[in-house]
Order: structure tokens, then sequence, then C-alpha cells
């Protein structure tokens, strides 16, 4: 208990000491913003504020008075510079500023992917002109930057940082390519936050490999007219094939020849195969999840950072609105699912309250009221838990018999059975699907009843197969198609367990935010590809 509670209080203060770094940050930023604000608003007022600040301070005015040609110049230059800067600033937040910078990036983009193995000497020569060009066109964007905001207001943002560090390391390649010190080579940059984690990986590679040189070291020699790449012959080899395994490329192929290497699988070669399951798990799947937490977890934390920044900008831009919309909003707040206000709520408490839809108003088909006795009573039959269960278990019987027909003889007596098993299932589910129709019928519209998803996947299990019935033996191929689609039955499962349907609705929301992620992932990919292609496109 006593260490973690300790642990505990050393994560408040690194989390403390993080808040404590942004907050510093962002008045940084606030006060060279203000600065830059100060300048732009009273830029032609020097002359007026140094004839004050002269009165106030009469050695600096006999200081000019001795220098009666500096004085008139240096003000002259400070007025142009500032003029200058105002002029560059707002060029730089300007909006076709920004898209003459995006497409700078597309051409060097272009340039940069066009690049192949035995391409024309004219094609490399444009190369290396558009590169140049390019280069210097990024070089002087980012010295109008530094010099309209300040190296100061600049090396503030870290995406600044990272932009000069590429251009720096551009023109340093450029110059040691152009000088004949080194070869053209791709430049790229790669921050990471887990040196922990990098640092317990590399531990654990350096493990891995000594103890695959103490067990296979020497012994993949037991096919002499194939030569093994992957071995454990020394400690460089032993580190490459490790991170093989980790990678999980042909790792299988590796394990094979370690258990030929103790006489294969019929004597005690299996054993040796335990090393390559535990490196392949605890490398491939433990030390990815401990990856993937340390991210969630600095992600959480920069949720939680930014929370009372956003919480603030909120109140600010608050207006004052009549008592009326004050209340309209407060009834709408009071349907929406409550968010719990910690940095990182549970995912069941995030998930909407379910509620038991009423009756809607009208008439169902113009037949039943919303007083209806029948129509209450199967409102009441529907969303009682009895009846839930038992069509859950229904659908577990269905998914069963669907499993146990015999796709090689259609004409089974097995399949015969399973065949009026499928007509019974397929009309209890029709008259669950009746059922709820009428209880949640809004006319003729059953607004209610499709404004679910879930219900809408019922109704479309349940219409396919009934389509399937009643389409006859000549359409054979429509028919199989049809009866193809009886395989989604046990999704209908989902719509009755409260879990599977959290879990599904958590994966539709994963799935709306995959998005940035596919797009980083992208440019990776395309980054590394070109850097490939520029040192082995040779080779």
């Amino acid at each position: 208990e006593f260490s973690k509670e300790r642990e505990k209080a050393k994560a408040r203060g690194d989390f403390q000491k993080l808040r404590e770094k942004q907050q510093l940050e962002e008045d940084l930023k606030g006060y060279l913003d203000w600065i830059t604000q100060a300048e732009d608003i009273d830029p032609d007022n020097e002359d007026e504020e140094g004839y004050e600040e002269g009165k106030r301070n009469q050695n600096v005015a006999e200081d000019e008075v001795k220098t009666p040609c500096c004085g008139p110049f240096c003000r002259r230059w400070r007025r142009w510079n500032r003029f200058c800067r105002r002029k560059c600033r707002v060029a730089v937040k300007s909006v076709p500023f920004y898209w003459l910078v995006i497409i700078l990036v597309f051409l060097n983009t272009l340039t940069i992917s066009s690049e192949h193995y035995n391409q024309p000497d004219w094609l490399t020569q444009v190369q290396d002109v558009a590169n140049k060009v390019l280069l210097g066109m990024f070089t002087c964007e980012m010295m109008t930057k530094m010099y309209s905001l300040g190296l100061q207001a600049y090396f503030v943002s870290l995406f600044n940082r990272f932009d000069c560090f590429v251009v720096c390391g551009g023109i340093t390649e450029t110059i040691l390519v152009e000088l004949a010190i080194m070869s053209p080579l791709g430049i790229s940059v790669f921050r990471c936050s887990i040196a922990s984690l990098l640092l317990l990986l590399f531990l654990f590679i350096i493990i891995f490999s000594l103890l695959g040189m103490q067990v296979f070291g020497g012994k993949f020699n037991f096919d002499e007219t194939q030569t093994k790449r992957s071995t454990f012959d020394n400690f460089p080899q032993a580190l490459l094939t490790v991170f093989q395994i980790l990678t999980g490329e042909d790792w299988n192929a590796v394990m094979y020849d370690g258990i030929m290497a103790y006489g294969g699988p019929s004597s005690s070669g299996m054993i040796v195969s335990f090393y390559f399951i535990i490196l392949f798990i605890c490398g491939n799947y433990i030390l990815l999840n401990v990856f993937l937490a340390i991210a969630v977890d600095n992600l959480a934390d920069a949720e939680s950072l930014n929370a009372p920044r956003d919480k603030k900008d909120e109140k600010k831009e608050e207006a004052p609105v009549e008592e009326e919309e004050d209340n309209a909003a407060a009834e709408e707040e009071e349907e929406e699912p409550e968010v719990p206000a910690g940095p990182r709520p549970a995912i069941s408490e995030l998930v909407k309250k379910e509620k038991i839809t009423p009756i809607p108003d009208g008439s169902a088909f113009f037949i039943f009221s919303k007083t209806n006795p029948i129509r209450v009573g199967c409102h009441k039959l529907i969303n009682h838990h009895i009846f839930t269960n038992l069509i859950l278990v229904f659908i577990m019987l269905s998914s069963v018999s669907l499993a146990a027909e015999d796709p090689i003889r259609n004409f089974s007596a097995r399949n015969i059975i399973l065949g009026y098993f499928d007509y019974a299932f397929t009309a209890i589910f029709t008259v669950e699907i009746l059922l709820k129709v009428l209880g949640y019928a809004d006319y003729v519209f059953t607004r209610a009843f499709c404004r679910n998803t879930f219900n809408l996947l019922d109704l479309l299990v349940v219409g396919v197969s009934l389509v399937s019935f009643c389409i006859q033996s000549s359409a054979i191929s429509v028919v199989k198609i049809l009866r193809v689609l009886r395989v989604l039955r046990p999704l209908r499962a989902i719509n009755r367990a409260k879990g599977l349907k959290h879990v599904v609705q958590c994966v539709f929301v994963a799935i709306r935010t995959i998005g940035n992620i596919m797009i980083v992932t992208t440019l990776l990919q395309f980054m590394f590809a070109c850097i490939g292609v520029q040192l082995f496109k040779v080779n």
C-alpha cells in the first residue's frame, strides 16, 4: 500500500510539473502575441515616444545630441525594420501564403516520388534543380518566419523546430553532396516520448540475443546444402534474428530451424520452440500493449491538460441569452448521457443509458391507438426481459442449426430436418418483428422502430429469409445468394446483449477517428518508401 501511494504521489507530482510547464509555455506565447499586437497597433509613434523618453532621461538625450548623425539614421532604420516585420508577419499569417507552402510541399513530394531506377539523365537533372529550388524556397519561408515572428516566438512551436531541422538538414546534405563528401541521403525525424519503453525493448532484445547465442550458437549448420541467414552464431547476427522474430517476418521458419538443430520434432527439439514462442509473445504482444498503454496515457494527460483551457475559452465565448433558451438547453442536456469529468472515463460510462422507448403518438396503421390494449400489450411484451432472453436463445439455436448444415449433400436427411427448424425460427423472428412494428408504429411509418440501426439489421435478416423461401427454384442462383445472407443471424444477438451492443458502439466510435491515423501512417510509409528508393534503387 505504501508503494502504491508513493507511485500515486509521484504521478501527481509529474502531472503537476507538466501542467506548470504547459502553463508557462502558454503564458510565454501569450506574452509574445501581446508584444506583436502592440507593435501592430501603433507602429508610427516612435518619434513621440523617443521625444518623451528623452525628456525623462537627460543622459540618453545628451548622448543622442553627441551623435546627431547616428540618431536619425537609427530611428529611420528601426521604423523601416518594424514596417517590414509587420508586413512580413501579415504575409506569413495570410491564407495565400499557407496554400503556397502547401503547393511547395506537394511539388517537393512529387519530385521525390518521381525518382526511380534506370531513370533518364534529363530527369535526374530536373530533380536536382527542383530540389535545390524548393530547398531555397523553404529556406526563404523559414527565414521570413524567423524575421517576422522573432526567434523566440518562432521556436516556441514544435512544428517550427521540426521545419528548421528539416531545412537545415537539407542544406547540410546539399553542401556535402556538392562537395562530394557523401552521396544523397533521405533525412527523417523520429520524435518519441517513450524512452523508457525503448530502453526496455533494447534490453529485451539483448537478453534474448545472448540467450539465443548460448542455445543455438553454431547449431544452424545441420543442412549443408543451404546457408542460413537467420542464425545466432555471433552477437550482431543474433540481434538481427531476434529483431526479425519480433517483427513477425518469417519467424516460424527460424523456429523450425531451431527445432531441427536439436534433432527435429520427434526428439527433444520441440522443447526449444518455447524460446521462440516466449520471444514472439512477449515482444510482439506484451511490449506492443505497453507501447499502446503509454501512448494512450500520454493522450489522456494531454486531454486533461487541455480541458481547463477549453473550459476557460468556452466561458469567454459565452454570451448572455434569454431564460427560455437556458431552460431549453438545460432540458436538452438532461437527455444527453453523463460523461465523467475525469481525464480517462471508463468505456461503460461513455455509453448512452438505455431507456425504454415509449409508445409513439398516433394510431398504428390507423387502427390501434396509443392506449389500445393490444398495442400496449405488445409494447410491454417486447420490452420484457424474459421475451428478450427467449429471442436470444432462439438466435443461438438458429446459429447452431446453420453451423450443423451439410454443405456437400444439400438434400441429406439432416439438412431436411434443419430446414424445418429454419422455417420455425424464421416464423418466430417474423412474429417478433411484427410485434415491434406494432408497438412502435406511428401511423404507417414506424419512425421509432427504424431509428434504431439494430432493428433495421433484424428486419434485413428476417426479410432475406422470407424472400428466399418465397422465390421458386427457377432462380436458384438468387436463392443461394439470399440463403447465404442467413449467416447474418448471429448479429441479431447484438441488439439483445447489452455488452455486445456497447462493444459494437465503441468500435463504431473508434472507426470514426481512424482517418487521421491512416493519414499519418500513409505519410510515414510514403516517407520511408522514398528513402528506400534513394538508398537501395541501385543495389
